[in-house]
């Protein structure tokens, strides 16, 4: 079990890292003007940061109830994977979704 955990926990990290990485280039990448493309790239990534951190990491000031922490897990996961598919990334899009759906759900069926 402590082998599985060894493995989780940074392929977690990698795919949160990615997942914020997903929300910036869906926001630089958008056709607009340069203020809106920064605002986007910047502000999308931060604020789901933030949310994570607040919700979802192992030190939440706020967790929510387990069935909760998963949704809402799954749900940054799947809104990371449908803007790398909305800007042509396709297979990024889902591979990101899928490593993400497996590892989240081994994760909590694990605690």
């Amino acid at each position: 079990m402590d082998i599985v955990q060894y493995v989780l926990d940074p392929l977690c990290f990698i795919l949160e890292i990615a997942a914020f990485a997903a929300f910036g280039y869906w926001g630089f990448r958008l056709k607009a003007n340069l203020p809106v493309r920064i605002s986007l790239g910047l502000g999308t990534p931060i604020a789901v940061i933030y949310m994570w951190g607040t919700f979802l990491s192992p030190r939440a000031s706020i967790p929510p109830p387990l069935w909760a922490s998963i949704i809402l897990q799954l749900a940054v996961f799947a809104l990371a994977a449908l803007s790398l598919y909305a800007r042509r990334r396709r297979t990024l899009a889902i591979l990101l979704l899928s490593i993400a759906y497996c590892t989240t759900l081994l994760v909590y069926s694990l605690q």
